[in-house]
């Protein structure tokens, strides 16, 4: 992996990056100026604008706004004009009606009160803005700022801006919180507008429902949007913007946009935003361009400000408020539509005065520095990557950039440019070039795999085969190039499979996975390539009579079971679960043991993996030798020969190979494998020698700090089962507090010591929660089978490990259709606390003894509250609450900022929560009077408090309940203890009682089982949403300070979400 180094001790001048690369000491200056510039930026906004957090919040000050009393404020900036109106429908386009007023920037404003309570200006209405220059000359134009403009080309094919301010209840809500930033990304690239057979645009709704489940389905966990940002020409693909704010409308609402995002959080997909912020379209009337009369408004003048090869315009980017639109046009498309990031457009463009433009980049590093260079660009690079990183600490951006500029995917801190990941331009270019030139026989092993690892050390790279470059008129996609007009013919199942269409499948399959595997830390799929998509992309134009034959993707291929386009689309798939399961992109990088031209086998190793590609026309192996460096057993875990996947199904993928201890190819082992030509398969190592499982864990033998306890430990689990015995591979498993609690001694129990793994020293193995596949039996009659998914029936089993052997009466098996390991690991403790509490003491809720828990009723519609109520328990308690009928109030701490508590204030109500408060406000002495107005004046009194934290919080709960009421403690954050007056016992008869998960399930083994099916259909029903988690991923490569620093992140304030381990190759 594309690891970033230690930054502790790197210089504050911005040569850090020297470090990584000596070669560019010379630079040295050219570093520290561009380092210095962005600090000098850094330093005017927070000194002058309050910093990133108010400066790129421009939409706040620009454009429409509506206040609570539904006045609104118009301001726009043009300090060219000497007056501006405000004209539109609202006031029958009368042209000074409503002038504005402007200030000593060049900024005017206009108030509109409202009327009865009603906005001036009606919703989805057209507006504009007229300007009125030296001379009298008088302009109109399209807001800047305006977040929403349509266009009707029966009129003309100028854009309307329109006022969009829906009401309320027609607003789309967000649900899902964003998914943590993915280890290995794999990105869907895709245009909402053709992803459809028909002949014409697609909707946001439409991809949605049909789009996403396919994405998902196929592994990706990142989709790429292009052509979002409004832009007048359909053909530019998107790539002419002119309202830079407006979701394009051509394929739905604002509100279409946001569900088709939120939807993708909720299957756990990023979504990154194709920004353009390398030029602008060059319209007038409905763009930036000569916004204000002048050239030189949001642009350089002159020839400076226009691009020769795009015809379009150059930003300026040293202007300052040039520099609050483009980082206020970032921060509004991350807060607004709740994007995950940004794939940069035209990096290369960006970077260079002389834009690429007839270019060709040597690798010299004077390249980079020169006077070529646009370091205003750069700069504002640097800036914009450094606010969308300090503001969102899981924000991805991605540099479109074929020029390799060093350090522009290191951080800010060691003087790069701060994006995430570089796109490896140079990849398909090889590719197409060889399926052009050279015959098979003539393909350059060496070379390809040179093209495929030739990267910076330390900047992250997303490879790709082939784009929507690719798919363009004028070029070929990979399929189109192998197959060519075969592709019409001979891809149905009913005619025999042709020379053609077997050689054009089984490369299309290698080129990919070798692309995958060995070409980045990342990888990228453009829409349908991925099944081998026929013919190739044009947009409705005048020189193809307006037609949209070509602008639309043939989906509905897949899906018919005569076409073998199938069977492309079941590899693609294949190979992104397989990488999602072993984590090949974020593993150090691939170590190459064999190039053979003769026999045209590549053979390397990467995440414990080894890949074996025969590129041979027609020769195939058996019994060849390759080298692995980690002895055992070895077995395929893909194969692009298999039947499903359109293959000869020449392998048998139940054989098992074994090393031999015997160096070859420089590495500490051999094997012999069977490879067909023209395949590529996968193995991993199933066991170590003799049969012996191979485990770690996470053990400790002494209480303390976990970063000072905790050690990995490495042991082998014998093949020899008992009778009762089960072998099980983890899954996931959460880092809980009552585990870290647990590792410090201070938790009410602790697990046994022993050395029954081997350790050196008695210790425990920390974990109370996780999902485990099991992987063998000791009795071929076992309740549980291979495959079969559990969890644990006992405390302190200790699931912090890559394996175990367990009796099968201390599992339970749970039904692992629809869920995934993640939710299966996190149903025990927090969704069971609050289950149990609210069945327990809830209304109408008790335990008849020996015959498990009764049902609560449903629609008591009585109240609850709790504290800690963004905690897991507390998420489960709101929904199980809505889902039975009863009312919360939950408090919440303060969030870093005010806006994250608004955030999270609204992702709590989504979850069904009535009413949310801070712990700020619960404390205060207003409460009193709010909790009156919320209980009906305390005729609808609260029957049951749960408390998480103990301390003043603990006693404000105390006092918010009603007569006769339960307050249930089940944990005490705060280490606080719970001070309480004696009148709420005597006077209101409260009782307090305490609450340990463990005790009732093993009083209750009848009910853990009831309670564990509720929750699992629940989660399957889509009734109850996950916890966020932010997940760590635990491979067998993984080192020991990396758990145990996830581990101790659990004591350090607030987190993106739950820790849990996610194993992939142990």
């Amino acid at each position: 992996m594309a690891a970033q180094p230690e930054q502790q001790s790197n210089p504050q001048d911005g040569t850090g990056v020297i470090k990584l690369d000596p070669w560019l000491a010379p630079f040295s200056e050219a570093l520290k100026r561009r380092y210095s510039k962005a600090q000098h930026w850094i330093k005017v906004i927070n000194d002058n604008e309050g910093g990133f957090e108010k400066f790129s919040k421009g939409t706040d000050i620009y454009g429409f706004n509506v206040d609570s009393k539904n006045n609104i404020i118009y301001r726009e900036w043009a300090p060219n004009a000497e007056q501006a109106y405000l004209i539109g429908d609202f006031n029958g386009w009368n042209m000074t009606s409503h002038p504005m007023k402007k200030n000593e920037y060049g900024v005017f404003e206009i108030i509109l009160p409202a009327k009865n309570n009603q906005k001036a200006i009606p919703h989805n209405s057209k507006v504009k803005i007229s300007l009125v220059l030296n001379g009298g000359h008088r302009i109109d134009r399209l807001p800047a700022w305006i977040k929403y403009v349509t266009q009707d080309l029966s009129v003309s094919p100028v854009y309307d801006a329109r006022f969009w301010n829906p009401e309320p209840a027609a607003k789309y809500s967000f649900k899902h919180p964003r998914p943590k930033k993915p280890q290995s990304i794999r990105v869907y690239e895709a245009h909402v507008g053709i992803s459809s057979p028909e002949q014409r645009v697609t909707t946001y709704d439409e991809f949605t429902d049909n789009l996403l489940p396919r994405i998902k389905d196929l592994g990706y966990n990142a989709i790429q949007l292009m052509a979002i940002m409004e832009h007048a020409y359909y053909a530019s693909f998107g790539y002419q913007v002119n309202s830079f704010f407006a979701a394009s409308s051509r394929y739905g609402t604002p509100e279409g946009l946001k569900r088709l995002v939120d939807t993708a959080h909720q299957m756990g997909i990023v979504v990154l935003l194709d920004v353009v912020h390398s030029h602008a379209s060059k319209n007038v009337l409905d763009g930036l361009n000569e916004f204000d009369g002048t050239d030189h408004q949001y642009f350089h003048s002159g020839g400076k400000g226009n691009h020769d090869l795009w015809d379009s315009r150059l930003f300026n980017y040293g202007h300052h408020e040039v520099m609050r639109f483009l980082l206020s046009n970032l921060r509004f498309w991350m807060d607004e539509y709740h994007f995950d990031g940004f794939r940069f457009d035209g990096v290369t463009s960006m970077l260079y005065l002389h834009h690429g433009i007839g270019t060709g980049f040597s690798g010299g590093y004077h390249e980079y520095f020169g006077p070529d260079v646009d370091e205003e660009a750069v700069v504002y690079l640097m800036v914009a990557n450094e606010m969308l990183h300090s503001l969102y600490p899981e924000c991805v951006t991605v540099a479109e950039d074929v020029s390799g500029m060093p350090a522009l995917c290191l951080p800010l801190s060691l003087g790069g440019v701060g994006f995430d990941y570089r796109l490896a331009m140079a990849i398909p270019d090889m590719w197409i070039k060889i399926l052009k030139e050279k015959t098979d026989e003539q393909w350059d092993l060496a070379n390809i795999c040179f093209t495929l690892t030739n990267r910076r050390h330390g900047e992250k790279t997303i490879a790709y085969c082939e784009s929507h470059d690719q798919a363009l008129v004028g070029d070929k996609t990979l399929m189109m190039h192998l197959c060519d007009a075969q592709l019409y013919d001979n891809m149905t199942t009913l005619k025999p499979l042709t020379p053609v269409i077997d050689r054009g499948m089984a490369l299309h399959k290698m080129i990919r996975l070798l692309t995958h595997a060995l070409g980045g830390e990342g990888y990228l799929n453009f829409e349908g390539n991925e099944f081998g998509h026929p013919e190739w992309l044009d947009f409705p134009r005048a020189g193809n009579n307006n037609s949209f034959w070509y602008a639309r993707r043939q989906l509905n291929l897949t899906e018919d079971n005569l076409l073998r386009y199938k069977f492309l689309n079941t590899f693609d798939k294949l190979m992104n679960h397989c990488e999602e399961r072993y984590g090949w992109l974020h593993a150090p990088q691939a170590y190459i043991s064999l190039k053979h031209e003769g026999d045209k086998v590549i053979v390397f190793e990467r995440a414990g993996l080894v890949f074996i590609f025969n590129f041979h026309t027609s020769q195939s192996f058996s019994d060849y030798r390759i080298g692995v460096e980690v002895p055992g057993e070895y077995k395929i875990v893909l194969n692009s020969d298999a039947e499903e996947a359109g293959g000869h199904n020449r392998l048998d993928e139940s054989t098992r190979f074994f090393t031999t201890p015997m160096e070859w190819n420089g590495r500490q082992n051999w094997t012999h494998v069977y490879i067909p030509c023209r395949t590529a398969i996968t193995i991993r190592r199933r066991s170590g020698p003799y049969g012996y499982t191979q485990a770690k864990a996470l053990v400790f033998s002494q209480n303390g700090e976990p970063s000072d306890v905790l050690k990995l430990h490495t042991h082998s689990i014998s093949p020899s089962l008992s009778s009762k015995a089960v072998l099980l591979r983890a899954l996931a498993a959460p880092i809980n507090p009552a585990d870290i609690n647990t590792v410090q001694g201070t938790y009410g129990s602790q697990p046994s010591f022993t050395s029954l793994i081997g350790t050196s020293t008695p210790s425990a193995i920390p974990g109370n929660e996780g999902v485990f596949e099991v992987l063998a039996t000791g009795d071929p009659s076992s309740p549980v089978h291979k495959g079969d998914w559990v969890i644990p029936a006992v405390a302190q089993f200790g699931t912090w490990r890559t394996h175990a052997v367990a009796d099968v009466d201390q599992m339970i098996k749970i039904n692992k259709q629809g869920l995934k390991a993640t939710q299966a690991a996190t149903i025990s403790i927090n969704p069971g606390t609050a289950y149990r509490i609210l069945r327990t003491y809830g209304p109408n809720a008790g335990i008849s003894k020996g015959l498990g828990m009764r049902p609560l009723e449903v629609g008591s519609g009585e109240w609850f509250i709790q504290n800690g109520a963004n905690s897991g328990v507390g998420r489960a308690a709101i929904q199980f609450g809505k889902l039975w009928g009863l009312r919360s109030i939950n408090v919440i701490r303060e969030r870093s900022s005010p806006e994250a508590t608004e955030e999270l204030k609204k992702e709590l109500t989504g979850l069904g929560a009535d009413i949310v408060v801070t712990e700020a406000q619960f404390l205060s002495r207003e409460w009193k009077d709010q909790l009156a107005e919320i209980t009906n004046k305390g005729r609808e009194q609260i029957g049951l408090g749960l408390n998480c934290v103990g301390g003043k919080s603990a006693t404000a709960l105390a006092r918010s309940l009603g007569e006769g009421a339960t307050m249930v403690s089940y944990g005490g954050m705060a280490r606080q203890p719970v001070a309480l007056p004696v009148g709420l016992l005597i006077f209101k008869d409260i009782r307090f009682v305490g609450f340990w998960l463990s005790r009732w399930n093993q009083q209750d083994p009848t009910g853990r089982r009831h309670m564990t099916d509720y929750i699992v259909d629940s989660i399957r029903e889509g009734k109850f949403q996950d916890v966020p988690l932010d997940e760590v991923a635990w491979n067998w490569e993984t080192e020991a300070s990396t758990l145990t620093e996830e581990v101790q992140k659990g004591l350090q304030g607030f987190r993106k979400g739950k820790g849990i381990f996610v194993f992939g190759d142990t």
